[in-house]
């Protein structure tokens, strides 16, 4: 036997790993076209061949539990009778048109199926390609002089979490993302995943009502907007149609050059879903006083709440802690709380109010260091 397939079988090996077409789709033909093996005895010696190496790598892979076994029934009922058919044609054609003629209709359908590989490996690599840009794209827009960024509802978390624009533009935003969740859940979850689902302990959520962000979904051929505040409604419910889409999400962004944000969480585990959690963005102006305070409390009622009672307070202020003590503590003093097994409302309030006053002085801290201009 020529040594030369044990080179190809390393090619072929690595081309798989890379493309993540069958192992067939390329091995057959080489057996046939290169090696000149008869095209009957190439068939069946690649399907005993990966019968084999994928036994191994399906048990090993089922171990790992990466096995989706409701996919593996339905791709059973159609390929396992397809595939005994294939071997009974192939058989009956052998008697009918002879060793000869079933050789060159085999080389008929090996071409088009390498023709057919050919095509669907290229559209994935251009058409695929854009389409996964797309999702993890967004723009900044200017409308009525306000400026604004807009987040596809389909863009991965981790995107937003590592993105410069974002970090400058939306510094709060950026501020949150590595508290959602873990890094394989920011890889596959996506923003408008998290803002629909609606836990009134979501991170997102909470920065997007503290930060006045606005909604957009679609219904039907109607696209509509709506305030982050209105759209949250109750645990896990929102103000979305029965027959809408979440669309986007736009952040407003702050015109100020001094601009500081601050967040913090209470939870029983890193990246838990928080008990009390509280995010902050203040702009000051050139004498260091407040000028736009955004104060937001997520994890102690059934929605994220936005306090303005306490923003309105700070205003014009240098943000001293007995001030931000005293208008956080009036903000929740009339507020029902959720109480559960995980925290008490009294808890949530303490906690809450503890780190509202922490994510505000950290804010007014990182502003302070910003350069004006």
């Amino acid at each position: 036997m020529d040594p030369a397939i044990i080179v190809f079988g390393l090619g072929i090996g690595v081309l798989v790993g890379m493309t993540g077409m069958g192992g067939g789709s390329l091995m057959t033909p080489l057996l046939i076209l290169i090696f000149g093996i008869q095209p009957t005895t190439a068939i069946g010696t690649d399907i005993f061949y990966s019968a084999v190496t994928k036994t191994v790598g399906g048990w090993r892979h089922f171990r790992m539990k990466t096995v989706n076994m409701e996919l593996v029934k339905w791709l059973a009922l159609g390929s396992v009778p397809a595939a005994v058919i294939g071997v009974a044609i192939v058989s009956a054609l052998e008697n009918q048109i002879g060793e000869d003629r079933l050789d060159s209709l085999v080389y008929a359908v090996l071409g088009g199926t390498l023709l057919m590989v050919g095509i669907i490996t290229l559209a994935r690599a251009l058409i695929l390609r854009n389409l996964v840009d797309e999702r993890d794209r967004f723009d900044v827009e200017r409308r009525h002089k306000v400026a604004a960024i807009v987040i596809g509802a389909t863009t991965r978390q981790c995107v937003l979490e590592h993105d410069v624009t974002v970090r400058a533009k939306v510094p709060l935003l950026a501020k949150v993302m590595p508290f959602v969740g873990h890094a394989p859940i920011r890889a596959r979850g996506t923003v408008g995943g998290s803002l629909a689902n609606a836990d009134p302990a979501a991170e997102i959520a909470l920065a997007a009502v503290t930060l006045a962000a606005t909604l957009v979904y679609r219904e039907g051929d109607t696209v509509a907007e709506c305030a982050a505040a209105d759209f949250f409604i109750g645990p896990m419910m929102t103000a979305l149609p029965a027959a809408g889409c979440l669309t986007a999400v736009r952040f407003p962004v702050w015109p100020e050059a001094r601009i500081g944000v601050g967040f913090h969480e209470v939870n029983a585990r890193r990246s838990d879903f928080a008990f009390a959690s509280a995010a902050a963005q203040i702009a000051l102006d050139d004498a260091g006083l407040c000028r736009r305070v955004a104060l937001g409390v997520g994890g102690i009622t059934p929605v994220p709440l936005r306090l303005d009672a306490v923003a309105d307070a700070l205003v014009g202020s240098r943000a001293e802690e007995a001030i931000i003590r005293d208008a956080v503590r009036a903000a929740l003093s009339d507020i029902e709380l959720l109480s559960d097994l995980h925290a008490s409302a009294d808890y949530r309030r303490r906690a809450a109010a503890t780190l509202a006053v922490r994510a505000i002085t950290d804010a007014y801290r990182a502003a302070e260091g910003a350069h004006a201009g």
